[in-house]
């Protein structure tokens, strides 16, 4: 039996993947319901008021509530003439305070021609009366004339000094007029940042909550008209 027994064969195990189904998928939309619990707030909210006074003259058919408005959009607008009036007056004195320094540039050119002539003026007086002084010392003209010469001279000196007191006077012209410039360039700059209120525009694409106004209302600087978030 021992000699005769069966033989055991070397055989190999195959390899056995795992056991998958494989289906056929394709794309699609499909709802996600999310379940959860909480107070729905808006990310930035924001209540539109009147910063300058007047009359609403339109109104986007978009600003209504519910409705959506974009980025830059106007919402309303403020009649502008009174503003667009602030705006020229304004300028006109921007250009009226200028115009007024350069008078002051021209009369300052002047004052310096006249005092270089006046200058001119006194030493002429101021020699004619040391030429005199000396005519009179030898008896070869009268006191009369000497007497003349001199008035001549206190004249000339006269209008020297207040020619010079004239040129002291327009550097404080030249500051109060500056000063007049600045406040009418102010001014402008406060027309044309009024005329821009005028129109109210979306600050970012929002949804409008809430309309307060309609075309044709009056309407007063901080009174509120509607609100967007």
């Amino acid at each position: 039996l021992v000699q005769l027994r069966p033989r055991a064969e070397k055989s190999e195990r195959p390899a056995a993947g795992r056991l998958v189904q494989v289906v056929p998928t394709h794309s699609q939309t499909v709802p996600m319901i999310v379940e959860a619990y909480g107070t729905v707030a808006p990310r930035e909210s924001l209540a539109l008021v009147a910063e300058v006074r007047g009359q609403v003259i339109a109104i986007d058919p978009s600003f209504i509530e519910g409705g959506l408005v974009e980025a830059g959009e106007m919402l309303l607008n403020i009649d502008p003439r009174d503003y667009e009036l602030a705006v020229r007056r304004a300028k006109v004195g921007v250009r009226q305070a200028r115009a007024d320094l350069d008078r002051l540039d021209q009369d300052v050119r002047n004052l310096a021609a006249s005092i270089d002539l006046a200058r001119s003026d006194v030493k002429l007086a101021l020699a004619e009366v040391q030429r005199l002084k000396k005519l009179v010392g030898r008896d070869m003209t009268s006191q009369s004339a000497l007497d003349k010469a001199d008035r001549q001279y206190l004249t000339s000196r006269e209008r020297l000094q207040s020619l010079e007191n004239q040129l002291a006077v327009t550097g404080p012209n030249r500051v109060r007029l500056q000063s007049q410039l600045e406040i009418a360039q102010v001014a402008t700059e406060q027309a044309m940042l009024n005329l821009d209120r005028c129109r109210i525009e979306a600050p970012y694409d929002a949804w409008v909550t809430q309309k307060t106004v309609e075309t044709g209302q009056h309407v007063s600087a901080g009174q509120p008209m509607g609100s967007i978030y």
